[in-house]
């Protein structure tokens, strides 16, 4: 019925010329599965910036974050190799790098701000 090994529509030599076949496509030539890696670890990274701000209450950062996130999943699913997937990817990017940014700084500043400044010496 199915061939010699007991009706299997895919047998492993099946599996592996499947497998061959994505190769020869050009997925693997066009690196989708490292973009896709990328945008996971952006998301992620995102993801991790926006509860951290939303913990310390930092305004700023968090927007960012926010922004960043949608960026990243819309890379993952439209593709991330070409056209929207591409600018997507580069705008998470953005988002994090910024918002990363943006939050160091406004915890520096807090620390600066919340400092004693000491007693003062008039002349």
């Amino acid at each position: 019925m199915g061939g010699k090994h007991g009706g299997s529509a895919l047998t492993s030599s099946g599996l592996e010329r499947a497998i061959l076949g994505l190769g020869r496509c050009g997925l693997a030539a066009a690196g989708v599965i490292p973009a896709i890696a990328a945008c996971i670890v952006l998301a992620a990274g995102n993801l991790a910036l926006l509860v951290l701000c939303w913990r310390r209450r930092s305004v700023l950062g968090g927007v960012l974050a926010a922004l960043g996130l949608p960026a990243a999943l819309f890379a993952v699913v439209s593709g991330p190799t070409h056209g929207a997937g591409e600018g997507a990817l580069a705008g998470a990017l953005t988002a994090l790098v910024l918002g990363t940014a943006l939050y160091l700084l406004g915890q520096a500043l807090q620390r600066l701000l919340d400092e004693d400044p000491g007693p003062r010496h008039d002349h």
